[in-house]
């Protein structure tokens, strides 16, 4: 507990005024931070010799939709970062502006690993990071249309992907399914 005080000190300390938020829980310091100087705070973060948060361990995302406590945000990445040297975790948490088309600038520079997180991301969510050398999809296929983990995103999907035996081809074809109200069933005993 005591050099999570000292970390969290020298946080305070460094980079205080970029942080929206910061606590401690779960033995972990978690930061909210703003958007427009999030590259900065995790440069010094992984560079500075007070904090040494050398490696990311996780990268993902939110999508806010329906939330109603979170109106003005519909996109929060979150990533979580260890430093080897304090054995410690923090966690970093970046709420994105634009709801339609948002985006950050990529962390790739700072974490090689986060380009397949950055491109998932995207592929998923439609998050776009900018300045990524390589971003395309990776999970789905190319001409997929839409981000399948947005809560607007339909359960069916627009297209099925058929194969023709005939033709030796795969071809798209539209979904046409007639929404269905799903009402639970309740057993008597």
């Amino acid at each position: 507990m005591k050099i999570y005080k000292k970390i969290i000190f020298y946080i305070k300390k460094k980079i205080f005024k970029y942080i929206i938020k910061i606590n401690f829980k779960f033995k972990q310091i978690n930061i909210l931070v703003n958007y427009i100087n999030y590259l900065y705070i995790l440069s010094i973060l992984k560079n500075n010799k007070k904090f040494k948060f050398k490696t990311l361990i996780d990268f993902f995302c939110i999508d806010y939709l329906n939330y109603k406590s979170k109106k003005k945000f519909r996109f929060q990445i979150i990533l979580n970062l260890l430093s080897i040297k304090y054995n410690m975790r923090i966690r970093i948490k970046i709420f994105l502006l634009n709801k339609k088309n948002p985006y950050l600038f990529t962390i790739n520079n700072l974490w090689k690993s986060s380009n397949w997180y950055e491109r998932e991301a995207y592929d998923m969510y439609g998050i776009n990071f900018k300045g990524h050398y390589n971003l395309k999809r990776i999970l789905t296929d190319y001409n997929f249309i839409g981000f399948p983990m947005r809560k607007d995103f339909p359960l069916s999907g627009f297209y099925e992907l058929k194969y023709n035996n005939k033709k030796k081809n795969v071809f798209y074809k539209k979904i046409n399914l007639k929404k269905k109200e799903i009402i639970p069933k309740i057993f008597d005993y």
